[in-house]
């Protein structure tokens, strides 16, 4: 199984503390891929980071919501940055 791919769609905001991503699975069977994003501050300093593990249909895009308001610095947040390989998990 090959990884797949993840794209940020949406960072996250105060008003709504979730980051949005799009992860795409290019394998002819279902799988269940890891994803990371990282949260900077506007001096480019990591201020947190979140992952999760989501489940994708065989050649199909499945949207993700990460919930990041527990990492308590969606208030430090000005952008997101996501790793862009999705990893085959199984």
């Amino acid at each position: 199984m090959k990884d797949g791919t993840a794209v940020l769609t949406r960072c996250a905001t105060m008003d709504d503390p979730f980051v949005t991503l799009q992860v795409h699975n290019p394998n002819a069977r279902d799988g269940v891929f890891s994803v990371t994003v990282s949260l900077q501050d506007s001096a480019g300093r990591t201020v947190a980071e979140a992952g999760a593990q989501e489940p994708v249909t065989a050649k199909d895009t499945a949207t993700v919501r990460l919930g990041v308001a527990g990492t308590g610095h969606v208030d430090k947040t000005t952008h997101c940055t996501v790793e862009p390989r999705a990893t085959f998990d199984w």
